[in-house]
């Protein structure tokens, strides 16, 4: 196995930074199942949506997924008239899917790194294998 000692002093030092940051998640007890726990639920999660309305409405021209949370009716003498109701239904929540859906692709590998570092300590051999020549 591969020692930190063994590497260059600019890999052991990024190494050395995430293996700190993992023992510090898992002090608190955040581990990788937990972590995938909560980005399913995430991928799953609803918003809970409210609108009141005004007059009564017909229980039975709504959708399965709509119910009625509460009916007022206004009063004027004897008669009853107007009024609100108020509806309520789940929904996708759309935005914290789609950053859920983001997350689990990184930490899948399915993006490309955002930076691409690149060194090079010999310039001139770099140039030759490019077959560049470096008086242009």
């Amino acid at each position: 196995m591969l020692k930190l000692d063994d590497m260059s002093p600019e890999v052991a030092k990024h190494i050395a930074k995430i293996m700190s940051i993992t023992d510090a998640l898992r002090d608190e007890g955040i581990y990788e199942r937990i972590l995938a726990k909560q980005l399913k639920a995430e991928l799953k999660a609803k918003v809970t949506k409210t609108i009141k309305i005004k007059g009564r409405v017909d229980p039975e021209t709504l959708p399965g997924c709509v119910k009625i949370l509460a009916t007022t009716t206004a009063r004027h003498g004897e008669e009853c008239s107007g009024g609100e109701t108020v509806l309520q239904w789940q929904e996708r929540a759309w935005d914290v899917q789609s950053r859920a859906r983001t997350d689990a692709h990184k930490l899948l590998g399915h993006y490309p790194a955002d930076k691409l570092r690149v060194d090079s300590y010999d310039h001139e051999t770099a140039l030759d294998e490019l077959d560049i020549d470096d008086d242009e």
